[in-house]
């Protein structure tokens, strides 16, 4: 028996759990419990646990006066969907039965995994489930199950407080309605990991997708000629909301400087994506989300700015030539600083009030199918070809309009190019599918070269607000101001090289080839 379930579920942290049960919307929707008796389940893997390794996860619990074996495939970090494929059959002994798969290809490729080892209980899950059904209106109905029960694995246990919300009726976008009206307002988390990943972090193993995920590489979206606004928006915006909620969760757990930087960089590259497909945003969700996105990147640039101090700029400068005898309590002064404005980001991005972002960005799709439902009667609106021409073109006339000017910027023109040069760079990595990687890769070479003079000139800006760091500390004296003032000057002093350099990179990069032009 094979099934497809459409289901997201939420981490609740532990504190606020009784709390959303009480809420307001919760009481609004639900009617009287539907409680279940304890459920517990066993999952089964090798010694070395290698469908843990492929993905797949091997589950055995009763049903009833039966053993009811459940094999689910595409969980993990790497599929964010809330779609998987789910083989359902009933087993006799209350143990694994790779024979009862009724699946055949699936059977085999099992086999396969596993090399002939035998299959061992190593995890059990149990809980007290409450389950509701939600109608909501004419959109459909959503199940609604409130677990609370615990992960085993080995002597060691971890909690489970998780709210899952699994499509019965209706389409895909119905799975939106429900959790915009239940916990908009609340503390939570989306869950990335399925019951069996937590068993399999819990025992530390080489399948703990938290550990093996740290890293998320960067992919470029799937956008084809003749797709249409929505769909191409869609495509564009996934990837880089994979980066956000992975480097928003990494910043709340590790000090790491690149995912607060990456975390960065994909909030303003969401907001680059919604402008460029601007008319297929323009709805409410979509500018609460890009209203939402500036307002954290402002959050975490305070976290970022306070790394560069210390990476970019302490350290090279006084590698290079001596400071003197207070370079290190400056150092002490800078790292105290920076980790004061990490706990200070990592409160706020633990606040509630991040809540309508995370979830819109978790139900991307499907906030974007709402905004398409909306328009029916508009008219197919403008290809992604087209767009791309556009917004390529548009990006690259305000980064021509600085040029022209380029030896007589102010240093707050130079932030504006800089802004630009992002943006147009954000763009061409959009689009790149649709074009010859031969007619793209020089413009982005020469767009890369000119953007790292201005990436270092912003850095130099930064080293001005040690000054700021040094009086706020209360430890302001004569040899701190002078070794502070060592480094600005030392990070001027290359700052002014590099900008000679600028306007030949400017000059390389205006002469290559347009590729959108073609």
């Amino acid at each position: 028996m094979t099934t497809k379930e459409l289901e997201l579920k939420f981490n609740v942290e532990e504190s606020e759990f009784d709390r959303f049960s009480r809420s307001r919307p919760f009481g609004q929707l639900i009617g009287p419990d539907s409680k279940r008796p304890k459920i517990t389940s066993s999952y089964f893997d090798t010694a070395e646990f290698r469908l843990g390794r492929a993905g797949v996860s091997l589950q055995i619990r009763r049903v009833g006066e039966k053993w009811l074996q459940t094999i689910k495939v595409g969980h993990g970090t790497a599929k964010r969907s809330p779609e998987r494929a789910g083989f359902e059959s009933f087993v006799t002994i209350g143990e694994s039965e790779l024979n009862c798969i009724s699946d055949h290809d699936l059977g085999k490729w099992i086999q396969k995994i596993i090399k002939g080892e035998p299959l061992e209980s190593i995890l059990q899950a149990s809980g007290w489930p409450t389950e509701h059904l939600l109608e909501l209106g004419s959109e459909g109905i959503v199940e609604l199950a409130i677990d609370r029960g615990e992960v085993l694995a080995g002597k060691q246990s971890t909690g489970l407080y998780e709210v899952e919300l699994a499509l019965r009726e209706g389409s895909l976008k119905t799975l939106l309605a429900a959790p915009e009206k239940l916990i908009a307002d609340q503390l939570f988390q989306v869950s990335k990991l399925s019951t069996a990943e937590r068993g399999y972090a819990v025992l530390g193993s080489a399948v703990d997708v938290e550990a093996n995920s740290k890293a998320v590489r960067r992919r470029l979206p799937a956008l084809r000629s003749g797709m249409s606004e929505f769909h191409a928006l869609a495509e564009t915006a996934r990837p880089v909301i994979d980066e956000i909620l992975t480097n928003w969760e990494r910043t709340l757990v590790s000090d790491a400087p690149e995912y607060t930087h990456q975390l960065r960089v994909n909030l303003r590259r969401l907001r680059t994506a919604l402008k460029v497909f601007k008319s297929a945003s323009r709805g409410t969700d979509l500018t609460h989300l890009s209203i939402d996105a500036r307002n954290m990147g402002r959050v975490a640039g305070e976290l970022r700015d306070a790394d560069v101090l210390v990476s970019e700029i302490y350290f090279p400068a006084v590698s290079d030539a001596y400071c003197n005898a207070s370079q290190g309590q400056l150092l002490d002064i800078l790292l105290k600083y920076r980790e004061q404005k990490r706990a200070e980001v990592r409160s706020s991005f633990e606040n509630a009030k991040w809540s309508r972002l995370k979830l819109t960005c978790t139900l991307f799709e499907e906030a974007v199918a709402r905004e398409l439902n909306l328009r029916v009667g508009e008219g197919p609106g403008d290809d992604v070809d087209v767009i791309a021409r556009r917004a390529l073109d548009k990006a690259w006339k305000k980064v021509r309009l600085w040029g022209k000017r380029l030896d007589e910027l102010s240093i707050e023109e130079r932030h504006e190019m800089r802004k630009d040069l992002k943006s147009l760079r954000y763009s061409v990595e959009f689009f790149v599918p649709l074009y010859r990687p031969k007619q793209v890769r020089p413009f982005v070479k020469k767009l890369k070269e000119l953007q790292d003079v201005f990436g270092y000139l912003n850095d130099v800006a930064t080293a001005e607000r040690i000054q700021e760091v040094l009086v706020a500390s209360g430890s302001l004296d004569q040899h701190l101001e002078t070794c502070a003032a060592h480094i600005s000057d030392w990070h001027r002093a290359r700052s002014d090289k590099a900008w000679k350099d600028a306007r030949s990179r400017w000059n390389r990069l205006s002469r290559t080839p347009r590729f959108w032009l073609k």
